[in-house]
C-alpha cells in the first residue's frame, strides 16, 4: 500500500493518483482495530469445531494482498 497518502507538494493529491491520472479507489480499506474473523484451516478443526476465529485487524501485509489479524486467544498474528 505505497503512495496512497496525500502529499502537500502535490496539492493534497496522492503520488499514484498524479502518476496514473485516475482517482484511487478506497473501497477495500478497512478500519484498524475493528473486530474481524479469519477462517480456520480444515486440517486444524474437526466436524463440530468453529470454522472462524475472532480477532482484530491490525494492518495490511506488505508482501501479499492480505490482512494482518491479531488473535488474542492464541496471542498470534495471522495473515489472511
Amino acid at each position: 500500500m505505497q503512495n496512497r497518502t496525500p502529499h502537500k507538494a502535490l496539492g493534497k493529491k496522492t503520488p499514484k493518483g498524479v502518476f496514473t491520472g485516475k482517482k484511487l479507489e478506497v473501497i477495500n480499506l478497512r478500519i484498524f482495530g475493528k473486530n474481524s474473523y479469519c477462517h480456520v484451516a480444515d486440517k486444524k478443526c474437526t466436524k463440530l469445531d468453529k470454522t472462524a476465529e475472532k480477532g482484530f485487524l491490525i494492518g495490511y501485509s506488505e508482501t501479499s494482498k492480505a490482512y494482518m489479524i491479531y488473535i488474542p486467544r492464541n496471542k498470534k498474528i495471522v495473515v489472511r
